[in-house]
């Protein structure tokens, strides 16, 4: 596994009009036999324009290789061995960096391999753990020391557009009937990832997507901890809409 990480490195480093290349995610990623690579390029162009060039740099590498492009990332599969190459215009990229760290575009994105729906503080959260290969200008390391540790206006936008989201959705829930089962459940879902989300920006920790949340939150400080319980006992209805609130506002 470590000589197939050696082997990407190096291929990728090698790519024609390669700009940047890092591994990201390394506290997401539990399983050690994934590996994910974010790469740019000096023409600022996506996956459709280099992914024939990934794809076959892999072929020439591994013959056995299953290899798709998926959204914008080639993704790849060696024996065992799994992950993916998100090609990204890194000054585009950059962009959007400053507009979440200023409180813009965080209401996330429907992609169709997600749980929940993709979250800025997930990207976020993989660049702040990236192993930077190759930045000559040095853009991507400046950009992880910039999110480490988890900074403080992330997370009072985040904390604050949450709290809103869910405030005005329990106020619309509350005028739901028994009869808007569809609509509930729609509500509900809205409800738990805005909470989930407030948990963890208060906590300073990224959330890392709706996956694994079992072992994401034990490193939730005690006050995001107690809010998730209660999100527990508010969808098994030990808690009334009310109570529930009165929680998110005094949070």
């Amino acid at each position: 596994m470590k000589d197939n990480r050696k082997v990407i490195d190096i291929l990728l480093t090698n790519l024609q009009g390669i700009q940047s290349v890092s591994e990201v995610g390394l506290d997401r990623n539990l399983h050690r036999d994934r590996v994910d690579y974010l790469v740019s390029f000096i023409d600022g162009e996506c996956v459709k324009s280099h992914s024939p060039q990934i794809i076959n740099s892999f072929k020439q590498n591994f013959n056995k290789a299953q290899l798709d492009v998926i959204d914008d990332c080639v993704r790849f599969k060696i024996g065992s061995f799994t992950g993916g190459v998100a090609v990204c215009n890194l000054k585009e990229k950059l962009g959007k960096i400053d507009n979440y760290l200023n409180g813009d575009k965080l209401d996330g994105e429907l992609r169709i391999w997600t749980l929940g729906y993709w979250l800025p503080e997930s990207f976020l959260g993989d660049i702040s753990s990236a192993r930077v290969i190759l930045d000559d200008k040095n853009t991507l390391s400046n950009l992880v020391t910039s999110l480490n540790p988890y900074p403080k206006r992330l997370s009072e936008n985040i904390a604050e557009y949450c709290k809103k989201e869910v405030e005005l959705k329990l106020a619309i829930y509350k005028k739901l009937s028994e009869r808007d089962y569809i609509e509930k459940k729609l509500f509900i879902a809205s409800i738990s990832s805005s909470t989930v989300r407030l948990a963890f920006c208060k906590s300073h920790i990224y959330l890392r997507g709706f996956k694994d949340l079992s072992i994401q939150k034990e490193k939730l400080n005690e006050s995001s901890i107690k809010l998730l319980n209660n999100l527990e006992n508010f969808l098994n209805n030990k808690i009334s809409v009310n109570e529930m609130e009165a929680i998110i506002q005094n949070y």
